[in-house]
């Protein structure tokens, strides 16, 4: 392993968790919250010159809503408000630690997300350190195409097959590891908590950390 390699959603958070917390910021959207979800799964395995504007589209259709409402809407609600929504209380417990230990290593390590994720991580407070900051839906390809992979690759001159990517999904992450021949592992299979993740990684925690 040369470099590492983090999903967002699901994998540095509980995202039922955040989803509670969110509900203060969410509620007054919930037909675009739920039909942002569903049409954004459904793009997956296609690549798109402009994604966010092809979302927006099967968006309004879905909905039967004009199309600058939708725009306004998705831009308000899951590019503003879902942002907001993230504190210092949302990522998994040890995830400070488990940076810290992966910076000692002197291992580079990188951020492949299917959205935006500078302004959650800033949230966080996890915003430095990234050798990239990937976001597929900027590329046009979600997960599981490597489009988002190759990124990050070229972006911290590490071949594909030298890294290993972390993630929820096997599905997404996983699939998308596999086919530049990355390692991966599954949050719920690989491990549990950062603790196991840091074990399977190799790496021995800072000693401030209990």
């Amino acid at each position: 392993m040369q470099g590492v390699t983090f999903d967002v959603d699901g994998t540095l958070y509980d995202s039922w968790a955040q989803h509670l917390r969110a509900v203060p910021y969410l509620w007054r959207s919930p037909r675009i919250v739920a039909s942002f979800r569903r049409q954004f799964e459904s793009l997956r395995g296609e690549r798109f010159e402009d994604f966010r504007a092809e979302l927006h589209q099967r968006i309004a259709q879905d909905l039967r809503f004009e199309l600058p409402i939708v725009e306004a809407a998705v831009q308000q609600a899951m590019y503003e408000n879902w942002p907001a929504s993230f504190s210092n209380q949302t990522p998994l417990p040890g995830l400070a630690d488990l940076l810290e230990a992966i910076d000692a290593a002197g291992i580079p390590r990188a951020i492949i997300s299917d959205n935006p994720s500078l302004a959650k991580l800033k949230a966080m407070g996890i915003a430095e350190g990234w050798a990239a900051i990937v976001d597929c839906s900027a590329l046009g390809a979600l997960k599981p195409l490597p489009d988002g992979l190759q990124a990050a690759s070229e972006h911290m001159n590490i071949a594909p097959d030298r890294l290993v990517h972390i993630g929820d999904r096997d599905n997404t992450d996983g699939e998308m590891a596999r086919a530049l021949g990355a390692g991966f592992l599954l949050r719920g299979t690989a491990w549990n908590s950062l603790k196991e993740l840091t074990a399977e990684l190799g790496l021995a925690l800072p000693r401030h950390s209990s």
